[in-house]
């Protein structure tokens, strides 16, 4: 089956930055992406040879979160999804993997955007990633 990224969009995005953040956002030398990111398929019963994978991130200090986003990532099939599919890796593994170099883009390129260091998320390897939200 012939499956293709198609487009990205941002399906919510929270960006509250405190006086401590300015002071403290160059200090975050990695992120536990373990602790901070989510994800999770969506398929469709409408349009069934389409699937989105759902990211959620929320980036916090100690203190306080500042930065949460939802970034779904759009894939078309050529053929109808069905359960197979759905339980296979690709959706839960693949897909993700596929999609997060443009989250990471985005989180970065916003950061600088608007006029902070920017936020570097991590390479991440999805055979180990299981989490949901």
């Amino acid at each position: 089956m012939n499956i293709k990224f198609v487009e990205y969009k941002i399906g919510d995005l929270k960006f509250s930055p405190s006086p401590e953040l300015l002071e403290n956002l160059s200090n975050l030398d990695s992120i536990n992406i373990d602790d901070h990111l989510f994800f999770k398929p969506i398929f469709f019963k409408d349009s069934p040879k389409n699937f989105v994978v759902k990211f959620h991130l929320e980036v916090k200090t100690e203190e306080t979160s500042f930065f949460e986003l939802d970034f779904l990532s759009k894939f078309v099939c050529e053929q109808d999804i069905d359960d197979g599919f759905k339980e296979s890796n690709f959706p839960i593994i693949n897909a993700p993997a596929i999609a997060y170099p443009f989250l990471r883009a985005f989180v970065s390129n916003f950061f600088v955007s608007a006029g902070y260091y920017p936020i570097l998320l991590p390479t991440y390897n999805f055979t180990k990633f299981k989490k949901s939200i």
